[in-house]
């Protein structure tokens, strides 16, 4: 059954939506890590130490597992590289109000996918497929894009139909596979293309070890732009609006 969001609803993913723009997400630097600024040969000042990231990646054989890293960004008397990591600070504040949004609209019934299917989704918009007239199909369109049209959907539609992450998207440029398949060994390494694919075949498939997929059909290429209700080629599935329900709940 498909009922109407409530006022307070609207409100939740109305600030959802703007808590999830562009400029929120650092693809550098992740949220999940944090900054460390190491005093200089001096170990006077701080402000001529050294700054760091320590952040997580996947681990090559689990994607449910993760190793820590640390990264070097630069001097901490460099305005740039401070300037990034107050920005950084800023994101991890919204990050935890953002969190507290999409609690609340799972509390109130709405869907929420898989921890799999979130970072999934979150890695193809930050990758840009979303912005080259790509959008959702399927589970996951059902799941993302209910708040845009104002209704919760129901639970059956809803509901994965398989027990292993499965994301399907379409998309109209055959060259931006290639940008797929990065996006997709982000999340997980062990991510390929299925090897009955070939270059005339009207859709590719990429598997995991794990067995999560992620099916890709090929629209043809018009002069009328894909658009679902909403435009959510634009919307629900870029890091500014709906997607934002797919990175705050798995995190």
């Amino acid at each position: 059954m498909v009922r109407p969001l409530s006022l307070a609803q609207h409100t939740l993913f109305a600030d959802l939506i703007e808590q999830g723009g562009d400029g929120l997400f650092d693809p550098d630097f992740p949220e999940n890590g944090s900054f460390l600024i190491r005093p200089g040969r001096s170990g006077v000042s701080l402000s001529s130490g050294h700054v760091y990231y320590q952040g997580y990646r996947s681990a090559a054989d689990d994607a449910d597992r993760s190793k820590r890293f640390a990264r070097y960004v630069g001097r901490a008397d460099d305005l740039s590289v401070m300037d990034r990591v107050a920005q950084f600070q800023r994101i991890k504040a919204v990050r935890a109000e953002r969190a507290t949004n999409v609690r609340a609209l799972i509390g109130t019934g709405m869907p929420r996918p898989d921890r799999i299917t979130g970072r999934l989704v979150e890695a193809l918009a930050k990758a840009g497929l979303f912005h080259s007239d790509a959008v959702l199909l399927g589970d996951g369109a059902y799941q993302a894009y209910g708040g845009l049209l104002g209704v919760c959907q129901s639970k059956t539609l809803c509901k994965a139909m398989n027990d292993r992450p499965i994301v399907t998207m379409a998309v109209r440029d055959r060259d931006r596979l290639g940008d797929v398949l990065d996006a997709l060994r982000r999340v997980d390494p062990s991510f390929a293309s299925n090897p009955s694919d070939t270059v005339s075949s009207a859709a590719a498939t990429y598997r995991s070890a794990s067995g999560a997929q992620v099916a890709i059909a090929i629209a043809p290429i018009t002069n009328a732009r894909i658009k679902t209700p909403a435009d959510p080629a634009r919307s629900a599935g870029t890091p500014g609006a709906a997607s934002g329900l797919f990175r705050a709940c798995h995190q």
